[in-house]
C-alpha cells in the first residue's frame, strides 16, 4: 500500500480542502477521495499525476513517503505568507532538488503519438511525472496497454532513449516505437519487428498502477511490490 491516501488527507488539512472540493478538483467523485484517506482504494496514475503536478510535488514522494508538514512547504504547496509561521524540523529530511519533468505517454494520447511520430511539438503537450531519483538523460515514460509476466495494464514504465546504432542487450525490456504502434517487449521474446523504427528507448525504471489486489491473494502482492522496489533502484 502507498502513502497517497495519508498525504492527501494531510494536503487537504494544510490547505483547508474539504473532500468535494479536493474531488471536484481532480474530477473525482467525493466518496473516491474518503477512500483514499481510509486505505480503501489506490487512485489511478493518471489522478496520482495530476495531485503531484497540482501541487509542486514528486509522485515518487507522494506515493512512496509519508510527507510532513516542513516537507511539504519545501514543494508548491504553502502559500509564500506562511513561511514565518513554520517551525523547523531539528532533522528534517532534505528533499532533492527538482527535476525536468518526463513526458507521460497515457493510453489516450498513444494513438496521436504514432500519428506524430514522436514529434517534438506533441511531447511538448504530455503531462509529466517529476522523478527526483533519476540520473540526467532523455527520459520518456509511457502507460503499459496490455499486462504480460512483469508488468500489467495501467503501470508505468520509464524509458532512455537509445540512439538507432545502440544495440539492445539480451533480457532487458525496451519501448519500440514504429509508424503503427508502440511496442514495450523484452529482446529474448518471440518478437519480430518488419516496419520502420522510429524511436527506441530501454526501459529503466516502472512504476506500478498500485491498483486493488484480491484480498488474500499474498503472492502477488509480494510479486508487485518487489517488481516497484527493483524498478526504483535499478
Amino acid at each position: 500500500m502507498s502513502c497517497i491516501g495519508k498525504n492527501i488527507k494531510k494536503i487537504r488539512s494544510v490547505k483547508k480542502i474539504n473532500q468535494a472540493d479536493f474531488a471536484d478538483l481532480f474530477n473525482l467523485a467525493r466518496a473516491s477521495v474518503g477512500s483514499y484517506e481510509e486505505g480503501r482504494a489506490e487512485p489511478k496514475i493518471d489522478t496520482v499525476i495530476a495531485i503531484a503536478n497540482h501541487f509542486g510535488i514528486s509522485i515518487d514522494l507522494l506515493l512512496k513517503k509519508e510527507l510532513t508538514v516542513n516537507e511539504l512547504y519545501r514543494f508548491d504547496i504553502f502559500k509564500p505568507e506562511l513561511q514565518q509561521s513554520l517551525v523547523a524540523e531539528p532533522h528534517a529530511h532534505i528533499l532533492p532538488p527538482t527535476v525536468a519533468g518526463i513526458p507521460l505517454l497515457t493510453a489516450a494520447h498513444t494513438g496521436e503519438y504514432i500519428l506524430q511520430k514522436g514529434a517534438a511539438a506533441f511531447v511538448g503537450q504530455l503531462p509529466q511525472l517529476h522523478l527526483p531519483f533519476l540520473p540526467k538523460g532523455n527520459y520518456r515514460a509511457f502507460e503499459v496497454m496490455d499486462s504480460d509476466t512483469t508488468f500489467h495494464k495501467g503501470d508505468v514504465v520509464i524509458g532512455q532513449k537509445l540512439s538507432h546504432k545502440e544495440k539492445p542487450e539480451q533480457g532487458l525490456y525496451y519501448i519500440v516505437l514504429t509508424p503503427t504502434k508502440v511496442i514495450i517487449n523484452q529482446t529474448n521474446a518471440q518478437l519480430t519487428i518488419t516496419e520502420e523504427i522510429v524511436e527506441k528507448w530501454e526501459v529503466t525504471h516502472s512504476i506500478a498502477a498500485f491498483k486493488p489486489i484480491a484480498a488474500g491473494d499474498l503472492e502477488e502482492r509480494l510479486a508487485r511490490l518487489e517488481r516497484l522496489v527493483e524498478g526504483l533502484i535499478g
